[in-house]
């Protein structure tokens, strides 16, 4: 009898724990590397086996940021640089976006022109406390150096349309309050150096380029010249010239004094004059005309005479 034997075999499996291991990281090779933050912006954290690196701080301006916590900042402040970080203007440098208003405590400096697109007012608020003046607006134009002249200060008036009439300058003096004077109009003319003139006061016509030339330089004092009340053309003359027309001279007391031999006209060949004189009494006046070098007076008054 035979006799079978079988023969077993088996395999032992042994599993082998895989271990992760970090190849590189951003191009390094070493068996230990760490990740690290630059210890301004961004920061590195581990729990457990998770680690995060997340941005904390505020970004720098040489990396392209502000360098400052914008978050206080006043609605419609604006943007500047200080020279280390992005600053506010706050109050004083403020643009409000609801009236579309911007808001300038300090001085406007203006390297080119200021254009309006629309019709608009230039204004200084007024005083809001007792006793408290108004603010002022002053144009100062620059001076000039050696023979440079000073700036000009130029106010035109636009031109009308095809049909339209050239535009009006207005310029209006406040009105007083309770006993107080209306304000004045002020022209300052500086007195000129050496062989120069004193300023004027000209007006001229644009087309011709005609004017006249109020000079001020003999006057010693101040002076009021008042316009009588009545309607009529009253010619300015220069001294060589004569006045023409119907011209009325009223004041208190009435001067005529000269330095040089001097020539009176009153009336001329055709046109026969009359002197009124108020009597010495105080009561009534007396005519005095010329015919052929004889003079006669009458308390009636001649028909030359009005």
């Amino acid at each position: 009898m035979k006799k079978i034997f079988l023969l077993s075999v088996g395999f032992l499996v042994v599993p082998v724990l895989a271990f992760a291991q970090v190849v590189d990281i951003n191009g390094q090779t070493g068996a230990s590397q760490s990740i690290v933050g630059d210890g301004i912006n961004i920061g590195v954290s581990s729990t457990g086996d998770i680690t995060t690196v997340a941005w904390t701080g505020i970004l720098q301006p040489s990396g392209g940021g502000t360098g400052a916590d914008m978050t206080p900042y006043t609605p419609g402040s604006v943007l500047f640089w200080d020279g280390n970080k992005i600053s506010e203007g706050a109050a004083g440098l403020n643009y409000d976006y609801t009236t579309s208003s911007l808001t300038v405590a300090g001085n406007l400096i203006l390297g080119n022109a200021l254009i309006f697109p629309s019709s608009v007012d230039l204004m200084v608020p007024s005083a809001t406390g007792p006793n408290q003046d108004s603010g002022d607006i002053t144009w100062e134009i620059g001076h000039g150096l050696g023979t440079g002249d000073g700036g000009r200060l130029a106010v035109m008036a636009g031109n009308g349309g095809e049909e339209g009439n050239g535009g009006n300058i207005f310029l209006q003096t406040g009105a007083p309050g309770m006993n107080g004077n209306a304000g004045d109009f002020i022209i300052s003319l500086p007195s000129g150096t050496g062989d120069g003139h004193e300023g004027r006061f000209v007006i001229r016509n644009d087309n011709s380029g005609i004017g006249m030339t109020f000079d001020f330089s003999l006057l010693s004092n101040n002076r009021v010249y008042s316009f009588p009340d009545g309607t009529g053309t009253l010619p300015l003359r220069e001294a060589s010239q004569t006045f023409s027309g119907t011209n009325t001279f009223s004041n208190a007391v009435n001067n005529f004094i000269s330095d040089t031999n001097s020539t009176v006209h009153i009336g001329d060949d055709g046109f026969p004059g009359c002197i009124v004189m108020g009597d010495d009494d105080s009561s009534g006046v007396t005519y005095v005309t010329a015919n052929n070098g004889v003079l006669s007076a009458s308390t009636t008054p001649p028909a030359n005479c009005n």
